[in-house]
């Protein structure tokens, strides 16, 4: 323990550490710049991307015309990706291997759950879990930056992480693709694990961007072979 605080020590004296927001030194996001970004605090359509909570009488309910297009139940999206500090954060994030990143980043979806009953979901029909990567970009990045987030915003919650899904095909990255090839892309990349039992379950599922909603959704309509009674999309940005 006193090895890994000194290595910590001579580490961060001779890379120190400024914030991506400030450029206070000493923390890779500081408080006072997470505190600074706008939160959404409703959930938005995954099909048309538009902000539910204004209707009656089940105002978190998808619109109408969107209902038959997606198994997401809502889409809980922290913020705008078209801020250039959340595009930092996230890009820092993934492709500087910056893990402790996670922290900052889920608490600002957390300020985004704004559900009463989601508060006290210490209840067994509630699983949170994480869009998986497949092993060849894991042993690249070395993580799962969905699932870092997934887990830390389980345990702020009470809900429990389920490690449900894998990813049983490697695709080319989303980033380059239009919104066809997307969809065709990421068709049959995953499966449900085995011994995996989501029967009425309420599913987190937790990812960093949405963009075109490909990959979301087609993890989303597994879980929904599997059982899953609902599937909430979360994702930092969209």
């Amino acid at each position: 323990m006193l090895f890994k605080k000194l290595k910590t020590f001579i580490i961060d004296l001779i890379f120190p550490v400024f914030c991506l927001g400030c450029q206070k030194e000493g923390i890779v996001f500081c408080n006072d710049c997470l505190n600074k970004l706008e939160v959404n605090t409703k959930p938005f359509c995954p099909v048309c991307k538009f902000r539910l909570g204004n209707e009656k009488p089940q105002p978190d309910d998808l619109h109408r015309n969107c209902r038959n297009k997606t198994n997401l139940k809502k889409l809980i999206t922290a913020t705008s990706y078209s801020n250039p500090i959340i595009r930092k954060l996230i890009d820092t994030y993934k492709y500087q291997f910056v893990k402790e990143l996670d922290q900052p980043l889920s608490q600002l979806i957390l300020k985004s759950i704004n559900f009463p009953h989601v508060g006290h979901a210490g209840k067994q029909e509630f699983i949170i879990t994480a869009i998986p990567l497949h092993k060849k970009r894991w042993q690249w990045r070395g993580f799962n930056q969905s699932e870092l987030l997934a887990r830390k915003i389980g345990q702020q919650l009470n809900i429990e992480f389920g490690d449900i899904l894998k990813r049983v095909k490697k695709t080319a990255p989303q980033v380059q693709l239009n919104f066809e090839e997307r969809k065709t892309n990421i068709e049959k990349a995953f499966a449900i694990k085995e011994g995996i039992d989501l029967n009425k379950k309420i599913v987190f599922l937790v990812d960093d961007v949405y963009t075109s909603g490909a990959t979301m959704n087609e993890c989303a309509d597994i879980l929904k072979k599997a059982g899953a009674k609902e599937i909430w999309g979360i994702v930092i940005a969209k």
